[in-house]
């Protein structure tokens, strides 16, 4: 029974990057170029993030929410490292290698990796017990399963081998390289037992050791955006804009005077698609009204920030509200899926939404783009909306009751409540600016969730 399930199982590997030499030689396909490079999570994500295979494993991505997948259900020991992927394009097969992120000890490491081949798309988990020796390349065992597969399929097992391989068929000759040779399972579940000489040129990606990960390295998933200059940074840049200070002095004057929401966009016409105009740093004044609730009006990839007013009446709130927070969102989206008109990608880190109302002048911005990019990305328009309507829900249950409890502390702790709890979403964070706009705090609650801790932006 044990040896016919070991055939079975090294049967079925011929569904697992397949090589069947009629199947080659109808295609035609040359084995020997190989191109290997870095690419960032946006890139994949805007390459991949629409196939199937890539939802179905969305949960296993580093910061995505359990109210948006189902990660909250499971009991997952380990994460997809968002950080440093490895992609490996041949004529026949596109892999992208993820490190993982483990919780548990293990023994060695283990890799995610993403396999494109003639328009399929398969996930696995590959796992190196012993490590790999990248030093004096010697072979190493390595046993593979597919993440989220249709039905049950054991684990398969590998030898890793560094060689320039041939198929056998022509003289198809291939970059050295790591590449995979079947192998027979051991009783304990691993490798090393004998192993067909074969190799399997559509191997899943080279081994990338967690050892080298930008996430080990500072703990944490970062901002992803491509930007070295922190949130802080960006507003104190603000900070120094002239007419960034006029203008949001001049909503200050409005927040007493005036009993409706004035305000207005701040833009990049060089960003503008697809006829880019002139300057960087513009404010669309027009935006300047007299409409009860302030909403943004100069929409595209090329708006970098808005401000608006809350006036000084009794049952408005001096801080952001929920749809201050989504139409932020919705900039931060548009900017981060936009393409410049010269090419490249966008810098996301300097979007802001400001609200200037009676307890001073505060911001928010992404302080983790990884948490906001997994959820928004991987969620279709219905489960957007529900999530916004949940969160609309949870934050008008933290305000305060009563016009009499409408304060500065109890403002500023229902809105840090709601963020708090939001935050491996959207990744948003509320700072506050000093009365002559010169410095900004970074807000947040200590501990017991009772009062506001700031935290200077030096």
């Amino acid at each position: 029974m044990k040896k016919n399930l070991l055939f079975t199982l090294l049967g079925s590997l011929c569904l697992f990057f397949a090589c069947k030499e009629d199947d080659l030689r109808e295609a035609g396909h040359e084995h020997g170029k190989t191109e290997t490079k870095q690419v960032t999570f946006r890139e994949f994500l805007n390459s991949e993030g629409h196939r199937s295979e890539v939802q179905k494993i969305r949960k296993y991505f580093h910061g995505t929410h359990p109210g948006i997948s189902n990660k909250g259900r499971d009991s997952l020991n380990w994460e997809i490292d968002t950080a440093g992927i490895t992609q490996i394009i041949t004529p026949e097969v596109t892999t992208y290698t993820f490190r993982v992120i483990e919780y548990d000890t293990i023994s060695g490491f283990r890799n995610v990796v993403i396999r494109e081949y003639q328009d399929e798309t398969k996930a696995f988990l590959v796992h190196y017990p012993d490590g790999v020796d990248y030093e004096n390349k010697t072979e190493a065992n390595v046993i593979v399963e597919q993440l989220e597969s249709p039905l049950f399929r054991a684990a398969e097992c590998y030898v890793l081998r560094y060689q320039c391989l041939q198929c056998g068929m022509t003289m198809c000759n291939v970059e050295p390289g790591w590449v995979l040779i079947r192998s027979t399972c051991s009783d304990s579940g691993g490798g090393g037992g004998g192993y067909n000489p074969d190799p399997d040129p559509y191997d899943p990606g080279w081994p990338t050791d967690p050892g080298n990960s930008p996430w080990n390295e500072n703990g944490g998933g970062g901002s992803g955006n491509g930007s070295s200059a922190t949130p802080c940074d960006k507003l104190r840049q603000k900070s120094i804009d002239q007419v960034f200070k006029q203008k949001i002095n001049f909503l200050k004057v409005k927040v007493n005077e005036h009993p409706h929401e004035w305000g207005w966009e701040n833009y990049n016409p060089n960003e503008m698609y697809p006829t880019p105009g002139n300057g960087t740093n513009k404010y669309n004044t027009s935006a300047e009204g007299t409409a009860m609730t302030y909403e943004v009006r100069e929409w595209g990839q090329h708006v970098t920030g808005y401000a608006h007013s809350h006036p000084d009446r009794p049952e408005v709130m001096g801080v952001h509200s929920t749809e201050d927070i989504y139409q932020f969102a919705a900039m931060v989206k548009r900017r981060y899926q936009g393409v410049p008109p010269g090419g490249g990608q966008f810098e996301v880190n300097s979007t802001y939404g400001i609200v200037v109302g009676t307890h001073g002048v505060y911001a928010i911005k992404i302080t983790n783009l990884d948490n906001f990019v997994n959820s928004y990305i991987f969620s279709d328009r219905a489960e957007w909306d529900k999530f916004w309507l949940d969160f609309e829900e949870n934050y008008n249950r933290k305000k305060p009751v009563g016009n009499e409890n409408n304060n500065q502390k109890n403002n500023e702790i229902s809105i840090l409540k709601t963020l708090q709890y939001y935050y491996s979403t959207i990744g948003i964070t509320l700072f506050r600016a000093s009365d002559d706009l010169s410095k900004w705090d970074q807000l947040s609650l200590n501990e017991a969730g009772t009062d506001v801790v700031k935290t200077p932006c030096n």
